[in-house]
């Protein structure tokens, strides 16, 4: 999991164009524009999924993340790193990603339907 943590941290980084904070303690964080970013590569990869990832579901997803950060740490110029995480927890079920996909996915493969 640690590799993982990492990895995610270091694209998160890549993706955020913001920095807040002073010389003793510096964060980035991601504009909405770098969401869109961020998620633009799903196109290649996973072209129905990245249908999923549409402006509509970013946008409810970005707008629930910054709610709850604004109400704990009263930012409000992006995501900070852990509310991106929770915005890509909570975006999962709309890629249909997760145990629930699975077993529609299975569901479907079974029934003949792709």
């Amino acid at each position: 999991m640690r590799e993982q943590e990492q990895e995610l941290r270091s694209r998160f980084n890549r993706a955020a164009s913001r920095v807040i904070g002073d010389e003793g303690a510096v964060e980035r964080i991601m504009a909405r524009d770098d969401l869109d970013k961020f998620f633009a590569d799903l196109r290649l990869v996973e072209p129905r999924r990245h249908l999923r990832a549409n402006r509509q579901v970013l946008d409810r997803r970005y707008e629930e993340a910054m709610k709850i950060q604004m109400e704990s740490a009263k930012i409000g110029q992006g995501l900070m790193y852990w509310s991106f995480k929770a915005l890509l927890n909570n975006i999962m079920p709309d890629l249909r990603l997760g145990w629930v996909g699975l077993v529609e996915r299975t569901i479907a493969v079974s029934s003949g339907t792709p």
